[in-house]
C-alpha cells in the first residue's frame, strides 16, 4: 500500500471511488462538490493523494494545512476495500506529513 500524490490521470479512479460510497458514505448530491473539488484542486491549499494497492487505486485523500491547524480533505475508500486497513493507512500517513511539515 502506498500514497501517490494526485494527478489529472486518477481522475476517473477517484470518481469511481467517489459512486462506489453512494449512498452509504456520500449523498448523490455531494458528488458535485467532489468533481469541483477535483476540477479545481490546484486553488485549494490541499495535499491531495490517492492509495495504490498492486497497481489500483483504492483510495484517495487529502489534507490541508493552514497555520496551526489541519483539516482532512475528501478521504474515500473504495466499498471493496473497506476493512482493509485502507483508511488507518490514509490517517496515518496524513498525520506524519502534517507532523513532518509544521
Amino acid at each position: 500500500m502506498n500514497w501517490q500524490s494526485y494527478s489529472i490521470a486518477n481522475y476517473d479512479d477517484c470518481m469511481d471511488i467517489v459512486r462506489s460510497v453512494i449512498p452509504t458514505y456520500i449523498a448523490p448530491e455531494e458528488v458535485k462538490d467532489f468533481i469541483r473539488f477535483l476540477e479545481n484542486i490546484e486553488r485549494w491549499s490541499c495535499r491531495y493523494g490517492v492509495v495504490v494497492v498492486e497497481q489500483q487505486v483504492v483510495a484517495c485523500d487529502g489534507l490541508a494545512v493552514e497555520g496551526i491547524a489541519a483539516t482532512l480533505c475528501w478521504g474515500l475508500v473504495r466499498a471493496d476495500w473497506h476493512s482493509r486497513g485502507v483508511g488507518t493507512f490514509m490517517l496515518r500517513e496524513r498525520l506524519n506529513w502534517a507532523q513532518a511539515n509544521p
